[in-house]
């Protein structure tokens, strides 16, 4: 008779894996309108790009094929009414149309680093978006078409409007399309006040590949100015080299008035205040949502959820929340070895804001390290546990995460900026985008420090902190000479690996006896051959 640990597995080699969420797929019929097919065509024709990757979310993942295709027919009837392109005649290459893989961070944010593996000259970015902007590759960004109820939303609104004084009306970007038209029904309500995506016109002087290369634009360079559509938005940005990369990252933090990209039209500033209330049209699980509570965390927040048309106040407690985070600040003031967490490739300004990041740890007596290691989670968190708290650098979508669940905790650049620079108080101000932090980062990396300072005491540990000056160590090619008795320098790491009674695998080169090779136990752990039988005799299983 066969028992559990005799199963040779058979059975869950045949059984059937239903998924566990439905796969839902455009109709066919509304393909074309939901993703924007002749716009992206009319996109990819004007800028003759050859090379073109499709990035989407994981809910939108089961369409990708079909709106693969119908691009491609549709470039193929576009080109051939042209003449532009005929099976790859007079040495211009067929467009490619590919899908990128599944991304290595969020999905708002858009993939660069995958785009430019596969070569493409052109990044389709479909779904929900951060709308951060991009530097190496140009964008344009499909938000898509959600449905909701117009009609049910246009009353909720009046129904707000009556019962307070000013309202600032936010949306996420899937109901982007539909914003015109509640405008118009909401024309005789006062002082109702609608953001703007902001879709940031940017001159860009993008180098154009020749045929030769893969690509068949133009090899002039030319100026091209980001259109401003109600569904569909593009960012063209300049080439990443290492000057202008520099130049573009200290020009590009984010102004109070552009906020996660969107401004409040009407209003001085473009951003509600404590007297205004925010009606936000979207789910209640937004990003976008949590990220303007907490911004704007003196305002009353009301939500319309167009899967539902329901209409609510939010009662999230932000206070409680800023708590939350004021004590991982705190962790973050007591931490001596930080590890800066790479949480994005693509947002113009990660790199400035990593090294502004890393020279205001040292400037705090802090040692910085840097790890990259794409989506996190508690397991690969844990491999590091010389590192006392952590700081993510990501899109203001991907920030802010509940790090309940980690080994050590992850704070934003917002609290670790506050944790660094003595000259800063707690306020209640939040900040997710951490462009627009480099000017207080640089400040902070830049004051120096007083060495007659009187130690703080900590509410977290009951102690009084002391800063310490990092270990100034710089990075040289040249061969240094050894010694037990001479210490180049004493890292918070290096003094945790020393602690610790198991610090890796040692060779032991000429110390290990040799020995000959013997047969080991033989048969399946539910009964080995030198195992005793029923009898008391040794079984054979062979």
């Amino acid at each position: 008779m066969a028992t559990p640990m005799s199963n040779d597995g058979e059975d869950a080699m045949a059984r059937e894996v239903t998924p566990v969420l439905p796969v839902t797929r455009t109709p066919a019929e509304a393909l074309h309108d939901v993703y924007e097919i002749a716009r992206c065509v009319d996109h990819i024709c004007k800028t003759n790009a050859r090379q073109i990757a499709l990035q989407f979310p994981d809910n939108l993942l089961p369409d990708a094929a079909s709106v693969t295709q119908a691009i491609v027919s549709l470039c193929r009837e576009r080109s051939s009414g042209d003449g532009d392109e005929a099976g790859g005649s007079d040495g211009i290459p067929e467009r490619r149309v590919f899908v990128l893989a599944d991304t290595s961070y969020g999905s708002c944010c858009v993939d660069e680093t995958a785009a430019e593996h596969a070569g493409a000259d052109l990044i389709i970015h479909y779904g929900r978006s951060c709308l951060s902007l991009t530097s190496r590759v140009p964008v344009l960004l499909v938000f898509g078409r959600q449905p909701i109820d117009v009609d049910a939303c246009a009353r909720a609104l009046a129904k707000h409007s009556e019962a307070h004084d000013s309202t600032c009306v936010f949306y996420d970007v899937e109901w982007a399309f539909c914003i015109d038209r509640l405008r118009e029904c909401c024309a005789g309500l006062g002082k109702v006040h609608f953001s703007k995506l902001q879709t940031r016109r940017v001159e860009a002087s993008l180098p154009r590949p020749s045929c030769a290369s893969g690509g068949c634009r133009e090899t002039a360079t030319t100026t091209a100015q980001v259109a401003d559509p109600p569904a569909a938005h593009t960012q063209e940005n300049t080439a990443d080299s290492d000057a202008a990369t520099a130049a573009a990252d200290a020009a590009s933090t984010t102004p109070a008035s552009h906020r996660f990209g969107r401004v409040v039209e009407g209003i001085d500033g473009g951003e509600p205040t404590e007297a205004d209330t925010v009606f936000f049209i979207g789910s209640t699980a937004s990003n976008t949502l949590r990220n303007l509570m907490v911004t704007f965390n003196k305002s009353q927040f009301f939500t319309f959820d167009p899967a539902t048309s329901a209409y609510r106040q939010e009662t999230l407690n932000v206070s409680r929340m800023l708590m939350k985070r004021y004590f991982l600040m705190s962790k973050a003031k007591e931490a001596q070895a930080v590890g800066v967490l790479v949480g994005t490739l693509g947002v113009r300004g990660y790199l400035s804001s990593i090294k502004e990041i890393k020279a205001m740890l040292r400037a705090a007596g802090k040692q910085a390290y840097t790890f990259s290691v794409g989506k996190l989670n508690a397991a690969k968190l844990a491999n590091f546990a010389e590192v006392d708290v952590f700081v993510l650098v990501a899109c203001p979508e991907n920030t802010l995460i509940d790090a309940q669940d980690l080994y050590r905790p992850v704070v934003t650049p917002h609290e670790l900026l506050y944790a660094c620079d003595p000259e800063r108080t707690w306020t209640g101000d939040y900040e997710t985008d951490f462009r627009a932090l480099l000017p207080g980062m640089a400040a902070a990396a830049g004051r120096e420090h007083d060495p007659e300072a009187e130690p703080e005491f900590s509410l977290v540990s009951g102690s009084y902190i002391t800063r310490q000056d990092a270990p100034d160590v710089t990075v040289s090619s040249a061969v240094a000479v050894r010694n037990t008795e001479t210490t180049i320098a004493t890292l918070p790491a290096a003094r945790h690996l020393q602690a610790r009674t198991f610090s890796g695998l040692e060779q032991k080169l000429g110390e290990t006896p040799v020995v000959d090779a013997v047969q080991g136990r033989r048969g399946i752990a539910a009964g080995y051959a030198n195992e005793p039988d029923e009898s008391g005799e040794p079984a054979d299983h062979q």
